[in-house]
């Protein structure tokens, strides 16, 4: 039955977004986490909506506009942290708000929608066209590029900012490359999972792989693995069931993450035994 799947030509599309999107998003996420900046993935896809209700208000791309919207209001966000006029949740509060409450005005100025809001809020990894496959790949691809050139100094800046910046690296520089990176990947995620969901495809499964990895670099590839399997199993659990496919690879994604946590404290009750 499962098989079955497989050779539909939508199933083939909704696997190569999502694999794409596993294989990029948990790594900027492993970053987020370090750095505590998780709740910026939730402020950005709000943004990222604003982006969305102005694309169709001008009647333009609503993904290119989103894009647009996304990659401006992170580096925003960015700035503001690094001035220290306001705290890093105030700003990310006033960005929130501001990208909800632009969204839902222009909306409501909007006669005729293009697409299903349900679809954008909570996603529909099934309706993925090709043309969002190839802009997924696109994006992917930059993020990845990006992440394999500065690695070193990424996690150099995510582990302690303070010794990279007396080390002479351009930390303000990084900071704004991550933001901008976290906010493309909101666009291309939030075609997986939705506009509201967007940030645990990011978070979730770093945190899963923090729990169990033994070092950064098992981090890396054990984020990888668990967004796969959240891709795959809620995609395959979804169609079963007839649910909705953002929520269901959200669940397995919080179930697994779960199943980690439950693990590292059997294993520490085991070793205080031993």
């Amino acid at each position: 039955m499962v098989l079955e799947f497989f050779g539909y030509d939508y199933m083939q599309r909704a696997l190569i977004s999502g694999v794409i999107i596993a294989l990029t998003a948990p790594v900027i996420g492993l970053f987020m986490v370090l750095k505590r900046l998780s709740l910026i993935g939730d402020t950005l896809s709000h943004t990222a909506f604003a982006g969305v209700a102005l694309g169709v208000f001008l009647n333009l791309s609503p993904i290119w506009s989103a894009l647009v919207m996304t990659v401006l209001s992170a580096l925003g966000i960015a700035k503001i942290r690094q001035s220290a006029r306001l705290a890093g949740d105030a700003a990310l509060a006033v960005f929130f708000s501001f990208g909800l409450a632009l969204g839902i005005f222009l909306i409501s100025l909007s006669r005729s929608l293009p697409f299903n809001l349900s679809s954008l809020l909570f996603g529909s990894i099934l309706l993925v066209t090709w043309g969002d496959v190839w802009l997924i790949a696109g994006i992917g691809l930059v993020a990845s590029l990006t992440i394999l050139t500065f690695f070193k100094e990424l996690v150099h800046i995510a582990l302690d900012e303070d010794l990279a910046r007396a080390s002479g690296l351009p930390v303000g520089f990084f900071n704004y490359l991550l933001s901008v990176l976290i906010g493309v990947m909101v666009v291309a995620t939030m075609r997986i999972v939705g506009i509201l969901l967007v940030s645990a495809l990011l978070i979730i499964p770093s945190l899963s792989s923090i729990q169990v990895a033994k070092s950064f670099k098992q981090s890396v590839i054990l984020s990888i693995v668990f967004a796969l399997a959240s891709v795959f199993l809620g995609t395959v659990i979804a169609l079963s069931l007839d649910a909705a496919p953002g929520g269901t690879i959200v669940i397995v994604a919080i179930v697994l993450f779960v199943a980690t946590v439950i693990r590292r404290r059997l294993w520490r009750q085991h070793a205080s035994l031993a």
